[in-house]
């Protein structure tokens, strides 16, 4: 072989080599900051959803101990009357967060499951 044409071409092996080790070293780069987002994600909205579990039950429980208590059922004269259709504010924040919570839990499992789909 020419001596030139091996000098050019150990030249550009070089160079290849070169780049494709810093190649190699970016996309490492990149996974380890996704890696590190995608934890810092999920820490976040378990940490959400734990929260959220916890107030859920702090209510339920404030609810069952402070709810009115139930008297003799009476025959209602006038079910139009304003009392006889409220609510305590315990049955209202109970009946929210019941017809709530499998919405959030819904948009969290959602956004979870994106990130999983573009970390693999």
């Amino acid at each position: 072989m020419n001596p030139v044409i091996k000098k050019t071409m150990s030249k550009h092996s070089s160079k290849y080599e070169n780049i494709k080790a810093q190649l190699k070293l970016d996309e490492e780069l990149l996974r380890s900051n996704l890696v590190k987002t995608s934890q810092r994600f999920e820490k976040k909205w378990y940490s959400r959803l734990l929260g959220i579990s916890l107030v859920t039950a702090i209510i339920g429980l404030g609810y069952l101990l402070f709810r009115p208590q139930k008297k003799a059922a009476k025959k209602v004269k006038n079910k139009e009357k304003l009392s006889y259709k409220s609510r305590s504010l315990g049955g209202i924040l109970y009946a929210f967060i019941l017809n709530q919570m499998p919405l959030i839990l819904e948009k969290i499992y959602k956004e979870i499951k994106g990130t999983k789909k573009t970390k693999g």
